[in-house]
């Protein structure tokens, strides 16, 4: 019966098609087939091209960045309390939305910088007293003396102060003792005698630095292993010790590769296992070349083959 409805719609007329209707209400048209997504013909992505892994971020650096913010927060946060924001809403801090005239730039504002009191104080000193008039009467002056003053004496000496100047000139300077004063008798104390202070002596020279590493010196050594082992092959041992005879007194970082083939935990696992086990040879046969434990650092990856071993600073 659903057959025969479906093939009674096919051909009734296209006025009583409920396809039609519904194209018609919605402004759409049901036999029209959707656009195919976008890329969908693009090629697929190349794993290959993803690249490698970023090295890690030196946790000592970060650990210094956040300290000096933290340093910079608090500081501001110090200046803050210490020289307080005026308010703005305040006639003081802002006198042109009070109908008042800003201050120029530089001036300062005595009445609001002193405090209530303090104005108060100061408006009432400024103030004329009561009862007196602001434009007082100047007081009658008596006629000047037109007689002639005494003429001043010629010689400084004879003042007091150029006297004072002129023995001060005269007397020599007292002249510094070469040894200290005796210590005080103080009776019942026994005060040794004060010895003189040894002279300075120069400090230790500061120890040289390491010099930097030359290009040679870093280039990072490449170790072969067999596919599946974790035996350091006999060719690679000379080079090993090689690299440890040129160590000086820096430290060297061996990183041992797992050959993995794909992504799956459990080759995942068998890969990190066998780089550490790589790692720990080529480590085994540093120390025996006699390295000393606490100047090795190790590392392992899935990825990769063989091992890798440089020097650093």
């Amino acid at each position: 019966m659903a057959m025969v409805a479906l093939a009674g719609c096919s051909s009734l007329p296209a006025a009583v098609n409920p396809a039609n209707w519904w194209d018609s209400l919605t402004d759409r048209n049901l036999a029209t087939e959707r656009p195919p997504p976008p890329q969908a013909d693009a090629p697929y992505p190349n794993l290959a091209t993803v690249p490698d892994k970023p090295a890690p971020a030196d946790a000592k650096a970060h650990q210094t960045i956040i300290a000096g913010l933290v340093s910079d927060r608090a500081n501001a946060q110090y200046e803050a309390t210490q020289v307080p924001i005026p308010d703005p809403s305040s006639p003081q801090a802002s006198p042109a939305l009070f109908g008042g005239s800003a201050p120029p730039p530089g001036a300062t504002n005595t009445a609001a910088a002193a405090p209530p009191a303090a104005a108060a104080a100061l408006a009432a000193a400024n103030a004329p007293p009561p009862n007196v008039p602001v434009h007082p009467t100047p007081a009658p002056r008596n006629a000047v003396n037109q007689a002639p003053l005494a003429a001043p004496p010629t010689s400084a000496a004879t003042t007091p102060a150029a006297a004072t100047q002129v023995a001060a000139a005269d007397t020599p300077p007292p002249s510094m003792p070469e040894t200290p004063p005796p210590p005080p008798q103080v009776p019942g104390a026994a005060i040794p005698p004060t010895k003189p202070a040894p002279p300075p002596t120069k400090p230790p020279a500061p120890p040289a630095g390491k010099p930097p590493l030359s290009a040679a010196e870093a280039k990072p050594l490449t170790i072969g292993f067999p596919i599946g082992s974790a035996v350091v092959p006999p060719a690679e041992i000379e080079s090993i010790k090689a690299l440890a005879a040129r160590r000086g007194n820096r430290s060297i970082v061996v990183v041992g590769y797992g050959d993995a083939s794909n992504a799956t935990p459990q080759t995942q696992t068998a890969a990190v296992t066998l780089a550490l086990a790589r790692a720990r040879a080529v480590i085994a046969t540093l120390t025996a070349a006699g390295v000393p434990m606490d100047a090795i650092s190790m590392d392992a990856e899935a990825n990769g083959h063989g091992a890798l071993a440089r020097l650093v600073e």
